[in-house]
């Protein structure tokens, strides 16, 4: 080792490639200060060549000193270092450790990528405790830092900035996968330390419920992985023990405790996890249906309905083209009494439809749905909507309020809209009297309700 301090060009100086910390900081302050003194304190440099190539002969690499290397660019041609000679790959990374550690404290990242350094080039717990002064509590907990991936630790970086009480909470998570998700996922404290307690949560109640498993399975019971809600059907009773609902979250039952209840449990029993429990049901044949004849009857009866549905808008479609139909070829100037016109008024209040301002003739240009070829604009027979007189204005708005998409005869259950067949009804009545409009006979019991196309084809 040579302690004299030799002048260096700054192009024969490099970085250490392993130096843990990778983010020098802020210069400015440094700059400002070798600009003023130069560089106060030496550099500490080696021969070594595994990072600079067989080439670079006069080259040095850069042990102590990286922060006033960085902040001299630009003012100092040539820098005062001391020569180190004969140092092994682990002993250079030691002393950049321990120097930084020393001088201006890494975060528990880069202090994490340092010690886990220092333990592949064969360091231990203890030698790293003894050459840095850090307890060897605190180095394990910044080798499991370390075992985190760099993309996991920079998502979570973007979000918050993860504590050292962040990280410790991490290691209760085995799964260095599921750790990174957890990670990766968190977008700040709170959210990651909840994450970690339902993690632990479910693999808490996993145990527990496999614990339990193998127990009834080696019993002979039969394991409910599908449906787990099997233990509300008919078809199942209540064993009436401690097993019928067994919670997850509490202290396991002895194994010679629950062996000693499955003795007392005669028949078919079943078995199931649902959420935080097991639930165990003895099986035994309704004498109601059984739950596959349920389930066709009920998949049946969805059938049925999505047909009745699809008949019923095509029925509403055919009602609207008549509308749209008598409106379209009627003689615009046709005048109605003022009973008429209150009806329709009322009409339109009842159907919740806009009423656009007739006074200023607002242009209507829309699409409209319809069998008709309406839906271009240039096929609009209403794009000519601020022409018409208000009584013809007010029809189109009821019919765009009948046709629009969102209003329907019947609800998600299939029950008919009496609201709406109502005033689909009342506008017949208004058109029969006034336009000598003919509805289709067919359409009488849709409008009351009673069409078998409605649920239990009855009224509702």
């Amino acid at each position: 080792m040579n302690n004299n301090v030799v002048m260096i060009k700054r192009e024969l100086l490099h970085p250490h490639p392993d130096n843990p910390r990778k983010d020098l900081g802020d210069l400015s302050e440094l700059r400002e200060s070798i600009k003023e003194h130069g560089v106060m304190q030496n550099l500490t440099v080696t021969h070594e060549r595994n990072y600079v190539g067989p080439d670079l002969k006069d080259d040095y690499i850069i042990l102590i000193g990286h922060r006033r290397f960085a902040a001299s660019e630009g003012i100092l041609d040539e820098l005062p270092c001391v020569i180190v000679d004969g140092l092994t790959d682990r002993e250079q990374v030691g002393i950049m450790l321990c120097e930084n550690m020393q001088r201006s404290d890494l975060t528990y990242i880069e202090q994490a990528h340092g010690f886990q350094m220092m333990l592949d080039l064969g360091d231990t717990i203890q030698t790293i405790s003894e050459k840095t002064g850090f307890s060897k509590t605190t180095i394990k907990h910044r080798i499991e830092i370390a075992k985190l991936s760099n993309n996991a630790l920079k998502e979570a970086q973007d979000w918050f900035q993860p504590t050292l009480t962040d990280f410790i909470e991490l290691e209760k998570v085995k799964d260095i996968d599921k750790r990174n998700e957890i990670l990766e996922d968190s977008t700040c404290s709170k959210e990651l330390q909840e994450a970690v307690k339902d993690y632990l949560e479910d693999e808490l109640h996993d145990a527990n419920y496999a614990y339990y498993a193998k127990i009834f399975n080696d019993a002979g019971w039969k394991e409910v992985t599908q449906d787990k809600w099997f233990y509300y059907h008919d078809e199942f009773k209540r064993t009436e023990t401690a097993l019928d609902s067994i919670d997850l979250d509490a202290k396991l039952i002895p194994e010679k405790s629950v062996k000693k209840l499955i003795d007392g449990i005669k028949g078919e029993i079943h078995f199931g996890r649902s959420y935080r429990s097991i639930q165990v049901r003895k099986f035994q044949k309704s004498k109601k249906e059984s739950r596959d004849e349920a389930e066709a009857k009920q998949k049946a009866k969805e059938a049925q309905l999505k047909k009745n549905k699809r008949a019923l808008r095509d029925i509403q479609a055919e009602m609207c083209d008549s509308y749209m139909e008598l409106i379209i070829n009627s003689t615009l100037d046709h005048d109605v009494s003022n009973s008429t016109l209150y009806c329709l008024l009322d009409c339109a209040r009842e159907a919740s439809c806009t009423l656009y301002n007739l006074e200023e003739k607002v242009k209507y240009t829309t699409a409209i749905v319809s069998k008709k070829g309406y839906e271009n604009p240039e096929n609009n027979p209403m794009s000519d909507f601020a022409d018409w007189t208000p009584v013809f204005q007010l029809l189109g708005n009821i019919y765009w309020s009948l046709a629009n998409s969102y209003n329907s005869f019947v609800d998600c259950a299939g029950r008919a809209n009496k609201e709406l067949l109502t005033n689909h009804k009342v506008l017949q009545d208004i058109l029969k009297d006034e336009f000598d409009y003919h509805p289709r006979k067919e359409w009488e019991t849709i409008l009351d309700g009673t069409s078998e196309l409605y649920l239990k084809g009855g009224k509702t």
